[in-house]
């Protein structure tokens, strides 16, 4: 769920409904964790999947649907825009880059 500076709450689906984390890059897109993938929502609330595939768990580095993640639990972002996840299972930590 997304609440504006005027009040305005907009409800963030998911593609199974379930959401674990979430942070706000320097750019107001919001990411969260979901089984096995990162989504991230742009101003517009409109969902994209931008790293990993779902029900495909792994710890393989790549891009977008090429990275695995068995657990994806949690979330960081910097200044510069990357994305930290942590991926409790793997015992690793990830970046995602803009």
């Amino acid at each position: 769920m997304k609440v504006s500076s005027t009040g305005i709450v907009t409800s963030l689906p998911g593609s199974d409904g379930y959401h674990r984390r979430i942070v706000v890059d320097k750019d107001g897109n919001i990411y969260t964790t979901s089984k096995q993938v990162i989504l991230k929502y742009d101003g517009k609330a409109k969902m994209n999947i931008v790293a990993g595939q779902m029900g495909v768990a792994g710890k393989e580095n790549g891009d977008g649907s090429q990275a695995r993640f068995t657990n994806p639990t949690y979330l960081a972002a910097d200044s510069k825009g990357n994305i930290y996840i942590a991926d409790i299972y793997d015992s690793v930590i990830r970046k995602l880059t803009p």
